[in-house]
């Protein structure tokens, strides 16, 4: 307990966690069932009993598939042992995810693509030895967030399954005032201890930037860029475009995104005070749009972001969209989605310069300084021929992003995840597959 306690607060205090795991790996190992009985600790000793039943639940679900590890694992007092591939050769995918009927954008293209290609996807909150028998890989995305989920994971990190997990962002770098700080950041010590856990069990792990397999790579993970895609029969797309007579300029965007939106504030307002046909259309985040209360109410307009399914729906209110973003490692870390959904619509952008921007190229303009903000949305805003030759340059883009072929690259990086698998057969402990270091090969 004290070497835990102590490796903890090592990792804690830390700069970069995930290196410091990277290099503990095989430290932590053993001392898992010390981590959690220190979390059930504190769990206890801060009034939250409930939170201590769950850990504990995960203590003994993990101490019991070690103990039948070496005698071969029994899950529910049956066998649990990895069937063949199915009579017609289609690869079998789990998706543990917390609700299996409202799977996140990102995963639902994943099912969509992978069924079209031939895969038998499932998606499910909670695994069982039946479910695991007739299992061939298991996909998770960000499941540090989720007690449940980071035991159903252990689970099948026990029942020797192949595991790709699928990290939406650069979790490490998350700021505070991101929304999800508070549940996916590891700004505490029990997401951290999850987020560290997850990356122990799992084989492979998959990132929507290139931005991030630079940065996993470099701390060892194996590690492949599915990057966004999107259903072309998904409802929400086939929304019409409203015909208007004026000029919406909009931002679509997360809670906590306020410094970014502040960057072009002044290139905004003085567009909207010189050209009287402009308008603002802003979503997501309305302490964003309270930077703008210096323009007339009928000048501008707030739509709520209910659902990460109706992105599309809120895109058809705009004309060109916004996208700043401050020079962050956070930032620097994101995908491409919101130029993706801009081409989709067929509506030009002007962006900041991430690297995920420079390399989706097509369909707008890159504000390389922030003076530039107001020279490139003034040239949008008198040049309508502009406006339609970026919008269809961003739409031939996004056909590339279909999910039929976004399908295919999941369907690589589960392939990779199992022949990892593959690679470190016959350890009895998900965590010993790195016993020498983070680096597994990725081919």
């Amino acid at each position: 307990m004290n070497r835990a306690a102590s490796l903890l607060q090592e990792i804690l205090e830390s700069e970069s966690p995930a290196q410091t795991v990277a290099e503990r790996l095989a430290e932590i190992d053993d001392l898992i069932p010390a981590l959690l009985q220190l979390n059930i600790r504190r769990a206890l000793s801060d009034g939250r009993p409930d939170l201590a039943r769950a850990l504990g639940h995960l203590l003994d679900n993990i101490r019991f598939q070690l103990d039948m590890a070496d005698a071969g694992l029994r899950l529910n007092g049956e066998a649990v042992r990895p069937q063949p591939a199915s009579p017609d050769g289609r690869m079998r995918v789990l998706v543990l995810a917390p609700q299996p009927d409202r799977l996140t954008e990102r995963l639902s293209v994943a099912v969509g693509g992978l069924a079209a290609l031939g895969c038998d996807v499932k998606a499910v909150d909670r695994v069982s030895s039946e479910s695991l028998g007739e299992v061939d890989v298991v996909l998770v995305q960000d499941p540090h967030g989720d007690l449940s989920i980071m035991e159903n994971l252990a689970t099948c990190a026990a029942a020797r399954i192949p595991i790709l997990l699928d990290l939406t962002q650069a979790f490490e770098h998350m700021p505070v005032s991101h929304p999800e700080h508070a549940t996916l950041g590891l700004g505490t010590a029990m997401t951290a201890r999850a987020y560290a856990a997850a990356m122990l069990m799992v084989d492979a792990v998959s990132v929507p930037s290139e931005a991030m397999v630079a940065w996993l790579k470099e701390i060892g993970y194996p590690v492949r860029f599915v990057p966004e895609g999107w259903d072309p029969q998904a409802p929400a797309w086939k929304t019409p475009l409203p015909e208007r007579d004026t000029l919406h300029l909009g931002w679509l965007g997360d809670p906590g995104q306020i410094d970014d939106v502040a960057t072009i504030r002044r290139a905004v307002i003085r567009l909207l005070r010189e050209f009287p046909d402009l308008h603002l259309v802003m979503a997501g985040d309305p302490e964003a749009f309270q930077l703008f209360d210096a323009l007339p109410e009928n000048r501008r307009r707030f739509l709520p972001l209910l659902e990460e399914s109706q992105r599309p729906v809120l895109l058809a209110q705009m004309d060109v969209l916004l996208v700043p973003l401050r020079d962050t490692p956070f930032n620097q870390a994101r995908g491409d989605r919101s130029l993706l959904e801009a081409g989709v619509r067929g509506i030009p952008w002007v962006a900041s310069p991430t690297r995920a921007h420079r390399n989706w190229r097509m369909g707008g303009l890159l504000a390389e300084q922030r003076q530039e903000w107001y020279g490139h949305l003034q040239r949008l805003a008198t040049d309508p021929g502009l406006r339609l030759s970026l919008g269809e340059a961003g739409r031939r883009r996004a056909q590339a992003r279909r999910k039929e072929h976004v399908g295919e690259l999941w369907w690589e990086a589960l392939q990779a995840a199992r022949r990892a698998h593959a690679l470190s057969a016959g350890l009895t402990h998900p965590a010993r597959r790195r016993r020498n270091g983070a680096k597994v090969p990725v081919r």
